[in-house]
């Protein structure tokens, strides 16, 4: 799928190479994909000597210290290149990606003006206490308590931006588990009418104003609390008006009055700020879920929006 030529080209790309050394980039990477493949290693095996051992004792002919293996890893550069690493691969596995044929999406947001659907979204991955004092990065949770010393939890994050129209990878980018994860949207690299999809960690509202000045699209799931004040609101199917929800929250209490499985409802949170379509969905439990976009409520029809956002996870 990837040879050894283009991993060490990547791996210069990125600076993690400047010259010949021990540390054999192509080794690290097979013994990336193949470390514990079985699932024989125990928790207290799963160690970065181990995992040393497994790239130095398969893949290549020189070794070198756990130190130094260590200190290639601390490398931003190290981060860099796993950056770009990920995308390349990506490239290969979206060429049989079910989204690279999934033509009634594209049709439907080109009929929008949208050129692609960007979903972005992010996983934590988490440090054992006993390795804490080698990284310098905390993550969110409770504090965990070891041999009767308490302490932050350790962890780094994994930020994806995926094309759902062309299966691949659009950028990767590795933070700490703690901080903005707005600046990982990367949303100005990106075309006019881009649509993203993504959680409300990633756009918050002061941000949502800022996709509409740079005439791109944003479709957020909402926490229950949302902010601002319905100027207008219909039910999403049949688009008959619902008067009494003007002037209220949007995740205001519904009486038993309006049994609308999806309504539409147009939200004004300051006066300088652009308006945005809320669509609020009752669920199976009898509770609601909350999606927001600035896309025109005319193009885009409740029950379409939020399917619209289903479909990241369907891909």
């Amino acid at each position: 799928m990837i040879n050894s030529t283009e991993i060490v080209r990547i791996a210069k790309e990125s600076k993690l190479i400047e010259r010949e050394r021990n540390f054999d980039v192509v080794a690290f990477v097979c013994g990336l994909l193949d470390f514990n493949d079985k699932g024989s290693l125990s928790t207290s095996k799963y160690t970065i000597n181990n995992f040393r051992l497994n790239c130095y004792g398969k893949y290549a002919t020189n070794s070198i210290s756990d130190k130094s293996f260590h200190n290639q890893l601390r490398k931003p550069e190290f981060i860099t290149f796993i950056e770009r690493l990920l995308i390349r691969l990506s490239a290969y596995i979206g060429k049989d990606n079910p989204c690279t044929v999934h033509q009634e999406l594209a049709n439907l947001l080109s009929s929008l003006g949208i050129p692609d659907d960007v979903s972005v979204a992010g996983s934590i991955f988490f440090v054992r206490l006993s390795c804490r004092n080698h990284f310098d990065c905390n993550t969110v949770g409770r504090k965990r308590t070891q041999r009767g010393v308490q302490q932050e939890n350790a962890g780094i994050k994994v930020h994806v931006a995926f094309s759902n129209l062309t299966g691949a990878i659009s950028h990767v980018t590795i933070t700490e588990g703690t901080g903005s994860e707005r600046a990982q949207v990367r949303a100005d690299e990106y075309a006019k009418g881009t649509l993203f999809t993504t959680d409300r960690g990633y756009i918050d509202y002061d941000g949502e104003n800022d996709y509409s000045k740079r005439n791109q699209f944003h479709l957020i799931r909402y926490r229950d609390n949302i902010q601002g004040v319905i100027t207008e609101a219909y039910d999403g199917i049949t688009m008959a008006p619902i008067p009494k929800l003007i002037g209220e929250s949007p995740s205001c209490e519904l009486s038993s009055t309006v049994s609308a499985e999806y309504i539409e409802m147009m939200v004004v949170r300051k006066v300088e700020d652009y308006p945005v379509m809320v669509v609020r969905v009752r669920t199976p439990d009898g509770n609601s879920s909350y999606y927001g976009t600035n896309m025109s409520k005319d193009l885009v029809p409740a029950k379409a929006l939020y399917l619209l956002y289903r479909d990241r996870w369907d891909h």
